[in-house]
């Protein structure tokens, strides 16, 4: 016969533990991002951190640039960099050409980062191929430097001349970094150092501080590198850096020519100026080739409205 299985009583049945009423993780909207230790430094200048960011120590940049105009793009650079708030499209690309100077330029209405705003916005810096073609360069990496300074250490206006008008606030950066807008072929990082050297005779550039993007592909191949071929994979590299500290103006005599629709054609306006270098890196194993570009990003005092007209 079989054993007669009896019902199991009350106190037999194990009752689940009953949840508990507070979280034990933090939501992924508060992360918490280190303030700059001023006892960790990258080539004797304090390192700046952001979250889920490793702090690279920079190393120069062997490239070959003219000494009399040190401040005009390489021969053949396969992309261009334009700079916009993250709440705006990016403006027209200006047609410069590479021998120009970068103070002849002319601006569209809407080429400018406001400073003076209500909260802090995201910056895109928009890396866009300049023509999809095939080549036989090898991508290995996009360096883009932004000249940064403390907004404690501001130089008097009148005693500060362009190229180096520093953009971004060297000492408090929020949120959660740099990350790639779409392309998530490239992995981005941040570094704090000095910027490479272009030979600048008058000494504004060379060794002065700068906040790096490095964007590396993955490419999949052994050589580390990515081929830039008559496809999309590299058609853009956009990357958006979180909610950085745009500085004040500085130079507050620079007038830059802006663009009007009815006559006078161009415009000058009081806007500062500030050069952001874009390093391209090419080769393999055995050869390096550098190509240099520069994105000019011009600053508008007084805050900015959105494109619902709320104030930003």
């Amino acid at each position: 016969m079989k054993p007669r299985l009896s019902k199991p009583t009350g106190n037999d049945i194990t009752k689940a533990p009953k949840p508990d009423p507070k979280p034990t993780t933090v939501p992924q909207d508060n992360i918490n991002v280190p303030r700059l230790n001023s006892s960790l430094t990258v080539g004797g200048i304090p390192a700046s951190f952001a979250n889920n960011t490793a702090v690279i120590p920079r190393v120069p940049l062997k490239v070959k640039v003219d000494l009399r105009r040190p401040f005009v793009d390489s021969a053949d650079p396969q992309f261009r960099l334009v700079v916009h708030p993250a709440y705006k499209p990016p403006p027209p690309y200006r047609n410069r050409k590479k021998d120009d100077d970068y103070r002849a330029e002319v601006y569209s209405p809407l080429d400018y980062l406001p400073t003076d705003t209500i909260s802090l916005y995201d910056i895109v810096f928009a890396v866009r191929r300049r023509g999809i073609m095939k080549t036989t360069k090898a991508l290995k990496s996009i360096t883009i430097e932004i000249p940064v300074l403390s907004k404690e250490n501001l130089p008097p206006s009148d005693k500060f001349r362009d190229p180096f008008e520093p953009l971004l606030d060297s000492t408090d950066w929020s949120a959660v970094g740099v990350s790639m807008c779409s392309n998530q072929r490239f992995v981005p990082t941040l570094y704090s150092g000095s910027a490479s050297s272009v030979n600048d005779p008058s000494s504004l550039w060379d060794s002065r501080q700068v906040l790096g993007i490095t964007l590396v592909p993955r490419s999949g191949l052994t050589t580390g590198a990515l081929e830039l071929l008559d496809d999309n994979k590299a058609t853009e590299a956009s990357v958006r850096l979180s909610q950085p500290r745009v500085l004040p103006r500085i130079n507050l005599t620079t007038q830059v020519q802006v663009a009007q629709v009815k006559p006078p054609i161009n415009k000058p306006e009081f806007k500062s100026r500030s050069l952001i270098r874009m390093t391209e890196r090419y080769g393999d194993d055995k050869h390096d080739e550098y190509q240099v570009s520069w994105c000019t990003v011009l600053k508008r005092a007084g805050g900015d409205k959105d494109l619902l007209n709320n104030d930003v």
